[in-house]
């Protein structure tokens, strides 16, 4: 029998739009990475299980950009409900935009920029290394939340979106 080689990504892509909305009817911030893990961790498996490796990265790609076009789009439409959705998304919000406006913080300074994001991916190895990957998924769920948060944010909040 053959399977049609788009199902796989066409299901990722519709579980983890699907997870965004449970996410926002259930309200627990906690929850949401947690719900976009489940929507494409089995597909990663069955790839993996097997033998194909380049499936797996390839499905797991198209989880991360389906996460981030999700988690922006929602923020831009619902700024105020997805606030306090995504875990460290008002707070790195905040962040971003006293960056735009006074040209301080972490994102111009190397020496604060460097060690957070390198602290990031040695956390995301070693969760990746310690739990078969399903940690470092959660982890890469909640940057990926908070940054499209963000940019959603900053859309909403613009006189012409399209340009930014």
């Amino acid at each position: 029998m053959a399977v049609n080689a788009a199902a796989g990504p066409l299901a990722i892509i519709a579980a983890t739009a699907l997870s965004y909305g449970i996410a926002l009817v259930i309200g627990v911030p906690w929850l949401v990475p947690l719900l976009n893990v489940a929507a494409a961790f089995p597909f990663m498996v069955a790839s993996l299980r097997r033998g194909d490796v380049a499936d797996a990265i390839t499905r797991m790609l198209i989880w991360a950009a389906t996460m981030g076009l999700c988690a922006t789009a929602i923020a831009y439409k619902y700024p105020t409900a997805t606030a306090s959705l995504f875990l460290h998304g008002d707070a790195y919000r905040r962040e971003m935009f006293d960056f735009i406006i006074t040209g301080r913080g972490a994102e111009g300074d190397v020496r604060q920029f460097l060690p957070q994001h390198l602290g990031h991916a040695l956390l995301f190895a070693a969760l990746a290394l310690a739990t078969a990957g399903t940690l470092a998924m959660a982890l890469g769920a909640i940057l990926i939340n908070y940054m499209g948060y963000y940019v959603g944010s900053l859309g909403a909040v613009s006189a012409h979106p399209a340009r930014v």
